[in-house]
């Protein structure tokens, strides 16, 4: 596989990049001039393949051909998704190891890394053609799935594939267009739909002043209940939240924002695995010989910067979880990020609770159990660096951490961190 340099800056003439898809290679595409001076490793690009536009990943560059590759059969990168890259260096790194150690896919090991719903879906969007509108008016019998096809199309104009195959079913209009793109009855064009994973963003208030301006119409006894809610929730709230609890409506929110005394804005609304959760009171403990003797063997490991393994002994309430505790806090405080891995979800909230009582919002929590949403938080919260301890089962291991300073697998005897499938 070609090596992961980052793109130096310079626009380079051809991209590799990995597709989701069970081929243990890479493909080259070449890079659009206009494109080509911002993608960088860990990008996701948008590729035709064969008859089909696929999401890969861009893995690295170069201006020189491979000797088994012409010119002409090398294909254009149609779009770039991410002007900053979804994937960083270490899960670059990672899953290619991974790949050509358990001889896996490298794009389908990168897709798995990154959240459930992020990549974007390419939809087929078929509109009548001419001939195919000649073809309608001739045919004796409309009842084949084609026919009811192209009638849909003559009266509802453009319809993507998905679309159709709720009306005709999925098969029949499969089978439907492709049959009517072959005769040249359609044309078809590809666009980019969205993830169906994003952040959920909400409309909010904010208070910016109290005071009216010099000459200024005084407050009203509505716009003075608006203004004394904002003060008693800290100056700021959802608006739905607002409207509930003043007992008003829009319109005096939208004067007093007018009149530059509060500002309506949009903002990201986090789903938290944890809201409303009851979280353990935490003892101040002392560790007893063993274990400080154990604390003490990782703390200097993790002073030193160096890999070392350690492997933990201890019945269930030995005292093991306080260690993890210690070491993750003495990463902390070293700048560094922690990862805990458990086997079961149902393991997750027990130690994700105490962690979160011990380390407040710097932990995040990341395993299957999670809806879309809150598992693409949690995963944006690590990205960006606002989580530096994680928590989840194995598939957390693609958590994109920065400046890992330890990484516990507790139970790693446990057979669910193995699985059997590519």
């Amino acid at each position: 596989m070609p090596s992961t340099d980052a793109n130096s800056g310079e626009a380079s003439q051809y991209v590799e990049v990995a597709l989701p898809l069970p081929f243990r290679r890479t493909f080259t595409y070449r890079l659009p001039p206009d494109i080509s001076p911002f993608v960088e490793c860990g990008a996701r690009v948008l590729v035709p393949f064969g008859k089909k536009t696929l999401t890969g990943y861009a893995t690295s560059f170069h201006d020189q051909l491979s000797a088994d590759l012409e010119a002409e059969t090398v294909k254009d990168v149609i779009e770039l998704i991410d002007p900053e890259p979804l994937i960083n260096r270490e899960i670059l790194n990672l899953t290619k190891w991974a790949a050509k150690y358990y001889a896996a896919a490298w794009g389908e090991m990168l897709k798995a890394s990154l959240p459930a719903g992020i990549n974007a879906a390419v939809e087929s969007i078929f509109t009548i053609s001419e001939p195919g509108r000649h073809a309608l008016l001739r045919a004796k019998s409309k009842k084949a799935a084609k026919w009811q096809i192209l009638q849909h199309l003559v009266e509802n104009g453009a319809t993507d594939q998905a679309a159709l195959g709720k009306l005709f079913g999925i098969a029949a209009a499969k089978r439907g267009t492709n049959e009517l793109s072959r005769s040249g009855h359609v044309s078809t064009e590809r666009e980019t739909a969205a993830a169906r994973v994003k952040e959920k963003r909400q409309k909010a208030v904010r208070l910016l002043t109290t005071e009216t301006a010099d000459g200024a119409k005084p407050f009203n006894d509505v716009q003075e209940k608006i203004i004394h809610t904002l003060q008693t929730s800290g100056g700021e709230m959802l608006f739905t939240d607002l409207l509930e609890e003043a007992a008003t409506n829009a319109s005096p929110i939208n004067t007093l924002s007018k009149r530059g005394i509060i500002e309506v804005y949009v903002r990201d609304v986090r789903r938290d695995p944890l809201a409303g959760a009851e979280l353990p009171e935490i003892d101040k403990l002392t560790l007893n010989t063993e274990q400080a003797f154990v604390f003490g063997e990782i703390e200097k490991a993790l002073g030193i910067g160096e890999y070392k393994a350690f492997l933990l002994h201890g019945v269930t309430g030995s005292g093991k979880t306080e260690v993890y505790i210690r070491a993750m806090r003495t990463a902390l405080e070293m700048g560094r990020s922690s990862l805990m891995l458990v086997p079961e979800i149902s393991l997750t909230p027990i130690f994700s609770r105490r962690l979160r009582a011990v380390f407040g919002q710097s932990v995040a929590i990341l395993h299957s159990n999670l809806s879309p949403g809150e598992r693409f938080d949690e995963w944006r919260r690590i990205k960006c660096g606002e989580a530096r301890i994680v928590i989840g089962t194995r598939s957390a291991i693609f958590a994109p951490l920065e400046n890992i300073g330890i990484v516990i697998v507790d139970e790693e005897h446990d057979a669910s961190y193995r699985q059997n499938e590519s």
